[in-house]
């Protein structure tokens, strides 16, 4: 399944959908959270799970299909909003990764498991997996920290530095929301191909927002933590990555 089919398909889906305040993320186009269900296709080579924006997936092949996307879902039926217990987490994720109550000034505002499966080319599932995605609260925007139980490959990052022997990658784009039959202008192309924009086809009307983020692993692990339009400081949003390493 090609990215233009991919798109096609999202389109129809999300025709009667705008992205709020409650989206986690958008994947290259490809992303809708829901108050009781979140869905997401996320392609292989763009930026995620925050995966939910990042250019870093985890890739392979399973049979004889290649891995091109994953498929997400989440549900407020099991989303907790009380700081949980590693016991709970295990319920939830199937494992205990490393997690805080806060990030920086940002205290802890509910959790929930996303169950996931990776998409072949021919758009068949082929890997059934399930993680969890932690939110804090802000004023503005959305401060979550994904983790899914599966290595990542990275494709693109703006930079990276290194802590405690992991490898932390950093990324920052601007992402414009639209409508499904909105016409991308000369300026949406050229800043594409200079990688500055990403668009997502979804909203009721056009809105900018500003994410970064950070991916890590850590055994065998992806940690994504992802500001999505907060604004935080990019100093202090990197020290919220240390800040979740150093609870391992």
């Amino acid at each position: 399944m090609d990215d233009s089919k991919i798109k096609n398909a999202l389109n129809e889906a999300v025709k009667d959908i705008s992205p709020s305040e409650d989206m986690l993320y958008s994947i290259k186009n490809l992303s809708v959270k829901e108050d009781m269900k979140m869905k997401k296709i996320r392609p292989i080579k763009a930026v995620l799970t925050c995966a939910l924006a990042i250019g870093i997936l985890s890739v392979g092949a399973i049979g004889a299909g290649k891995i091109v996307g994953v498929e997400s879902h989440s549900s407020s039926l099991e989303e907790v909003k009380k700081f949980p217990t590693e016991e709970e987490v295990k319920k939830m994720a199937g494992f205990v990764p490393a997690y805080t109550e806060k990030l920086g000034e940002y205290e802890f505002e509910s959790c929930r498991p996303v169950h996931s499966s990776d998409i072949d080319e021919d758009g068949i599932k082929a890997d059934d997996y399930t993680g969890i995605s932690f939110n804090y609260k802000t004023d503005k925007g959305i401060l979550a920290l994904d983790i899914d139980p599966k290595p990542m490959q990275q494709e693109a990052y703006d930079e990276k530095f290194d802590y405690k022997g992991k490898e932390v990658f950093y990324h920052s784009i601007l992402y414009k929301f639209v409508p499904p039959d909105y016409t991308l202008t000369d300026e949406d192309k050229e800043l594409q191909e200079k990688g500055e924009l990403e668009i997502s086809y979804g909203s009721q009307e056009v809105e900018l927002k500003n994410m970064q983020s950070l991916l890590w692993e850590s055994g065998g692990k992806t940690y994504c933590l992802l500001d999505m339009d907060v604004q935080i400081d990019k100093g202090d949003f990197i020290n919220m990555a240390k800040q979740v390493i150093d609870a391992e």
